[in-house]
Formats: C-alpha cells, structure tokens, sequence
C-alpha cells in the first residue's frame, strides 16, 4: 500500500508541473482578458451618435415632405371646376351669387334655359350679372347647349 502513495504522490507533483508548465509557458494570457481599447470605443460611440442623428433629420425630412403632399392634397380637394377656391364646407355648395341672390345651381339652370330661348350669351351675362366667361363655360360644359 505504501508503494500505491508513492506512485499517487508520483503522478500528483507530474500533473502539477505540467499544469505550472503551461501557465508560465502561456504567461497567464488565459485568465487576462483584454480590455478594448477607449479611443475606439469613444470612436464607436461617435459614429452610432451620428448614424442616430443623420436617421432623425432624414425623419423629420420625410415627416415635413408628408406634412406638404397632404396640404397640397387638401387644397385640391377644394378647388371647384370653375376654377375658384371653395371653403371645404355643406353650405359652400349652395353658395349664392351676391348680385342676383342666386344659387350656383340655380345661376346654371337659368343660364342654359335663357340659352335655349334664344338670348345671347352677352345678354345672359348682363341679365344674370355675371362674367362672360362664367356664361360660356357653363353652356360649354351644358354641352350642346351653344
């Protein structure tokens, strides 16, 4: 039994040496992790600082180019065939003309009839109290009302 300790002993202090061995041999690189570097991480954090920045400009960009589109959408909505800006309101519909008390849709009406009896489009116009023009684009638009 005394040579089973011995030989223990043995291979103890061999498996030590070599465990020494290879510590001084790797000179401890093993257990010492490297730290990065603090200009690079400095330099890191610089260019995911700008990345951020140029993201949240390109965002307000698009947000203020939608903001324009969506604008210049709406005033379209409310631009009338007759070439007038409307207010986006029921009663715009039923706008009267001020010098004869006439709705739009009465002002066509009487502009086509008067047309059919006959009448002249500059005296429809000076009739009703409105432009020439207003005569001739309706009866254009009446279409084989001329």
């Amino acid at each position: 039994m005394n040579e089973y300790i011995v030989f223990q002993l043995f291979i103890d202090i061999l498996l030590f040496a070599i465990i020494i061995a290879y510590v001084v041999k790797d000179g401890g690189k093993a257990q010492k992790k490297e730290m990065p570097d603090i200009e690079e991480l400095r330099d890191l954090v610089e260019e995911f600082q700008s990345a951020v920045d140029k993201s949240e400009r390109t965002a307000r960009d698009l947000d203020d180019q939608l903001r324009a589109r969506r604008d210049a959408l709406e005033a379209l909505k409310v631009i009338k065939p007759t070439g007038r800006m409307e207010e986006n309101r029921p009663e715009a519909a039923a706008q009267t003309n001020p010098a004869t008390n006439m709705s739009t849709d009465e002002r066509k009406r009487r502009i086509k009839l008067l047309r059919q009896q006959g009448v002249s489009k500059e005296e429809i116009a000076n009739q009703l109290s409105v432009p020439l023009s207003e005569v001739e684009l309706i009866l254009k638009m009446a279409g084989g009302v001329d």
